[in-house]
C-alpha cells in the first residue's frame, strides 16, 4: 500500500460542532435524569419499579462501557459509568427494599 493512502487511512473525519455539543449535553442530562428514580428509591423507599429492569439497565450499561473503553468514546464512557452506577443502586435499592 502507498504511504500516502496509509496516511489517509489514518487521518480523522471533521468534527461536527453541534452534534458534539449535543453528545456532551446528553452525556450530562442522562444521569441526570435519573436522580428522581434514585432518590425514590433510596430515600422514600417506594416501590413501583421494576428489580429486573433495572438490573437490565446495569448489565446493558456495562456492555455499553466495555464498548466505549476500546473506542475511546469519551462522551459515552461518561454516561455509561454514571448509568451503570446509577441503574446499579438503584437495581440493588430495589431488591434491598423489597426484601425489608
Amino acid at each position: 500500500m502507498p504511504k500516502h493512502k496509509k496516511l489517509a487511512k489514518h487521518r480523522r473525519k471533521k468534527p461536527e460542532p453541534v452534534i458534539d455539543r449535543l453528545v456532551y449535553l446528553a452525556a450530562i442530562a442522562t444521569p441526570i435524569m435519573t436522580i428522581p428514580q434514585f432518590y425514590t428509591v433510596w430515600f422514600e423507599h417506594k416501590q413501583g419499579s421494576s428489580f429486573s429492569t433495572w438490573a437490565a439497565y446495569s448489565v446493558i450499561a456495562l456492555v455499553w462501557l466495555i464498548y466505549a473503553l476500546k473506542h475511546k468514546d469519551k462522551p459515552l464512557i461518561l454516561v455509561e459509568i454514571s448509568g451503570v452506577i446509577l441503574y446499579t443502586s438503584i437495581a440493588v435499592g430495589l431488591f434491598i427494599n423489597k426484601a425489608s
